[in-house]
């Protein structure tokens, strides 16, 4: 089965494992993103001292369609089951991610300095979003 999406075409696919998964939405993340945004596929764990638990999101993307917002990206296969293991992984994240938010912006700071291709793509679209809502 093929999509079609304004000039860009997608075809169904079947990944053997997420590691497959993983290098193909890399590979195309600008076509499935959008070219407003900046995939980082940085494997930061995600702590919450609190609970004592920690998750490894497969990416994260700077969306910056209008205000620039930090998306965490899970890829994940279809066979995986959606509530027992998507939904709880995504919860977790959740509820990590508001003690640990400080520590994974450094770290996409970091990710960022040191490739200058998502550097200068970071500097190049920055100038031209809203930062602030007025």
């Amino acid at each position: 089965m093929k999509i079609k999406i304004g000039q860009q075409k997608f075809t169904l696919t079947r990944f053997k494992n997420e590691e497959d998964l993983e290098k193909a939405v890399l590979n195309l993340a600008e076509d499935i993103f959008g070219k407003k945004s900046i995939y980082i596929d940085l494997k930061k764990k995600i702590k919450n001292k609190t609970v004592s638990f920690a998750n490894i999101p497969d990416g994260y993307l700077l969306d910056f369609r209008n205000r620039i917002k930090l998306w965490i990206v899970e890829n994940e296969l279809s066979t995986h089951d959606s509530f027992k293991h998507i939904g709880v992984q995504l919860l977790k994240f959740a509820t990590q991610f508001s003690e640990g938010s400080f520590a994974v912006k450094e770290s996409l700071i970091e990710y960022m300095n040191n490739n200058k291709e998502v550097k200068e793509k970071f500097n190049s679209m920055i100038k031209k979003v809203r930062i602030f809502k007025y």
